[in-house]
């Protein structure tokens, strides 16, 4: 049954993006331990000697652990290959195991074969859709076949709009495909990962990594030119809708999966060129009583802050780079009673609280002081607002006065937190 008849049927396009995306799942499964899993272990039990064992999940004994070679899954055909065996560097090695990248001759005729087919009438209003369409038209244009494929076969299929491919072929391609223009491409296996922190890109070279078990870690993925970095950032920048240019070199943003990026473009602002810089988010909010198992506070610290929250007391949170500011942040919001209103004033988007009354505000850089709106404008807009909280994500210039100039001048029922910069808050 084809796209187009089941919209006529009255269903919607998320119905029909759900059922493409659970066929999907199927077929872009490669197995369990895949002819390319298998290859590369051996390739690799023949260069070191040492065969890497195969786990599902990762212990935290790992840490403890003087030599490791570990291989886990992140599905969907990829796998990572941690080890600290024959590094010449003196990182630790993080290597993505992905499919044999297709024949980019094969990548061109599919891009012609997608454009010539998509049309109005298939507009997505979301990943999902996109994806799931993208795996519709992918099955009207791939003829599977069993035997060999002819350069002849191949022009008579082309003729008719169809590119014969063999099956193993047509679930590579569409990894490849769905991982290009819905995912971010080379770094999608990256946010695959739940037991990554970090992913940098220092320029062109390799990306590095900050593993929560084996800590900084280099990958075998990286840029090999100038120009291959600089044309990702920029594709990168338009599909999370901050356009980055020689005109607006730097970047903060937010990606789909609520992880925080940091871009920096061209060399007139760095000299290595462009880089960037992913700082992961927990994909389930962290608790207070995790807070105090890791270390990070203990009790009587906790049950102050409490008691602190719950009389309306203002508070700054301070700390250095990676010192858990905005997980301790989002953390105590929890002792907020559940029915206060709250305005939380952000430049990129790294709060979340459960409370249903809560108002985000984001600030918005457009290049031009006449359109952009500045922090200082939010929160001197949020105390017309009549919160009960003012949660403020950053400081680092002229709000720092008017938050002053607010916990001084509004009644108690309005405290302010704040998180302060990298740097120790200046006495003023």
């Amino acid at each position: 049954m084809s796209f187009l008849r089941l919209r006529r049927k009255s269903k919607s396009l998320e119905e029909i993006a759900a059922e493409i995306s659970q066929k999907a799942e199927a077929e872009l499964s490669f197995g369990e331990r895949p002819s390319y899993l298998t290859d590369y272990i051996n390739r690799v039990e023949k260069e070191h000697g040492v065969r890497p064992e195969l786990v599902e999940k990762l212990s935290s004994e790992l840490r403890k652990a003087k030599k490791f070679s570990v291989i886990y899954p992140l599905g969907n055909g990829i796998f990572i290959h941690v080890h600290n065996i024959s590094t010449k560097s003196g990182y630790s090695r993080y290597e993505v195991i992905e499919p044999p990248y297709p024949n980019p001759k094969i990548l061109r005729l599919i891009d012609e074969l997608l454009a010539s087919k998509i049309s109005g009438d298939l507009s997505p209003r979301s990943s999902e859709e996109k994806k799931a369409i993208l795996l519709y038209l992918l099955d009207q244009i791939l003829e599977i076949r069993d035997g060999e494929i002819s350069e002849s076969s191949i022009r008579r299929s082309l003729n008719r709009g169809k590119l014969p491919v063999k099956r193993e072929e047509a679930t590579i391609i569409k990894y490849y495909v769905v991982r290009d223009k819905v995912g971010i491409g080379i770094l999608e296996p990256f946010l695959r990962d739940p037991y990554l922190e970090d992913i940098s890109c220092s320029g062109v070279g390799n990306i590095y990594v900050v593993h929560k078990i084996f800590g900084s870690m280099e990958s075998n993925l990286g840029f090999s030119s100038d120009y291959e970095l600089d044309n990702y950032v920029i594709k990168l920048g338009e599909k999370i809708g901050k356009p980055i240019s020689s005109a607006r070199p730097v970047v903060d943003a937010t990606l789909p999966d609520g992880s925080r990026i940091n871009i920096v473009f061209g060399t007139e602002v760095s000299l290595r060129g462009s880089n960037f810089t992913i700082r992961r988010v927990a994909k389930y909010p962290i608790s207070v009583t995790q807070l105090i198992d890791w270390g990070t506070i203990d009790s009587r610290i906790a049950a102050y802050i409490w008691m602190m929250l719950r009389e309306g007391m203002s508070a700054f949170i301070c700390g250095e780079t990676a010192s858990g500011k905005t997980t301790t942040l989002n953390a105590i919001s929890t002792f907020i009673r559940p029915n206060a209103k709250i305005v939380s004033i952000e430049d990129t988007s790294e709060v979340l609280f459960p409370h249903p009354n809560w108002t985000r505000e984001l600030t918005r850089d457009t290049g031009r002081p006449e359109s952009s709106v500045t922090m200082f404008d939010l929160l001197r807009a949020a105390l017309r607002q009549r919160p009960n909280y003012i949660i403020v994500g950053e400081i680092r210039g002229a709000e720092g006065n008017i938050a002053f100039q607010a916990m001084q001048s509004v009644t108690g029922d309005t405290p302010i937190l704040v998180k302060m910069g990298d740097k120790n808050p200046v006495l003023m």
